[in-house]
């Protein structure tokens, strides 16, 4: 059994009539041996009003589906390299390719039966603009199953910073042989250097005066805080020490958490440009609903009041139509009494005549 053809038939089905459908597929399945397809198919969900819609427009129109999704692609590009003026324009297309993907979305939701007050077009939007941060919902959305709105999120996935700037090589400790640049070519010696391999000094041994030291190695040291050389030797200037190796490693790691958080604040503004662009497009289409159900509850109310002046005369002419029924009521009740007196007069007339 095709799994993605059924997938593809299932979620184009209105949800009202998904779960038998799946039912009656995941058991035959079963029954022709293919449990493998059985188990998937049950285990598939039942879509909301709105993402039916959203695979009913992925379905029907496959180029604007893709044109969406390359547009989340290109979001979340713009999101990765922190280029604002890049997300704002990508994200007021990508809301107005979402507006006008969702109304058509609910009016083919409409022609394909949904007819419970039809699907609000601001749900399928919402749908739709998840799709931007979930890529596997995407194409899943473009195969035309997407089965559950993807989760609301303020950014993207992926967007994780980029890496931090090397830490410096760690300060050399006693015991190891490492020295710093610069120190076999007759520059000064670093500040507590190690002591070199198999000469047994023991660890932390203060510095002294090396008598006979080649001239190329000078090893200076304080004294009433002025710099000696070595017996012998004519005094000059203490040369220029390198950088200590543990303040640039600590130097480096502020600059690294300094970028770093610079990045998560750019981020964060990205992100917050983002949600507003995609609040602003709601609020529009919520001001939008808002004034079509105002011209809806006025027209009501015009009708209301067209209906209320009709039944005004309505019953002004039932209450006339009483009055004049008890008119000829009255007129019958009359002329019977007219009538019978008549009668009566004619009845004694013949009984005198005799």
């Amino acid at each position: 059994m095709d799994v993605d053809a059924v997938m593809r038939e299932l979620y184009a089905l209105h949800p009202a009539g998904f779960v038998a459908a799946r039912n009656a597929y995941a058991a035959r399945a079963k029954r022709e041996g293919d449990a493998e397809a059985a188990r998937a198919l049950a285990a598939l969900r039942r879509p909301t009003l709105a993402v039916w819609a959203a695979n009913l427009l992925a379905a029907a129109e496959p180029e604007r589906a893709a044109e969406l999704l390359e547009s989340g692609d290109a979001l979340r590009r713009a999101h990765r390299d922190l280029d604002g003026r890049r997300i704002r324009e990508l994200s007021a297309a990508r809301n107005r390719l979402s507006a006008g993907l969702a109304r058509d979305a609910a009016a083919l939701a409409e022609g394909a039966g949904e007819r419970g007050g039809g699907v609000p077009a601001r749900d399928v939007e919402a749908v739709l603009h998840g799709l931007a941060g979930d890529e596997e919902s995407g194409r899943d959305w473009a195969a035309g199953h997407l089965a559950q709105a993807p989760a609301p999120r303020l950014g993207f996935e992926g967007l994780e910073p980029g890496p931090a700037a090397p830490a410096a090589r760690p300060r050399a400790t006693p015991g190891t042989a490492e020295r710093e640049p610069g120190a076999d070519q007759g520059g000064a010696e670093p500040v507590e250097p190690a002591p070199p391999a198999g000469r047994g000094r023991k660890e932390a041994e203060p510095p002294r005066k090396r008598p006979g030291k080649p001239a190329g190695k000078p090893a200076p040291e304080r004294a009433g805080g002025s710099v000696k050389k070595a017996a012998g030797k004519t005094a000059e200037p203490e040369p220029t020490r390198p950088p200590e190796p543990a303040r640039d490693a600590v130097a480096e790691r502020r600059a690294a958490r300094l970028e770093a958080r610079v990045e998560t604040a750019l981020r964060a503004v990205a992100a917050a440009e983002e949600e507003g662009e995609r609040a602003r497009a709601a609020l529009d289409g919520a001001q939008k609903e808002l004034d079509r159900t105002s011209a809806a509850a006025e027209a009501l109310r015009e009708e209301l009041s067209r209906l209320g002046i009709r039944l005004e005369a309505a019953e002004a002419a039932a209450a006339a139509a009483r009055s004049r029924h008890r008119r000829a009521e009255q007129a019958l009740h009359k002329a019977q009494r007219t009538a019978d007196a008549a009668a009566r007069r004619l009845d004694a007339a013949r009984a005198g005549g005799r």
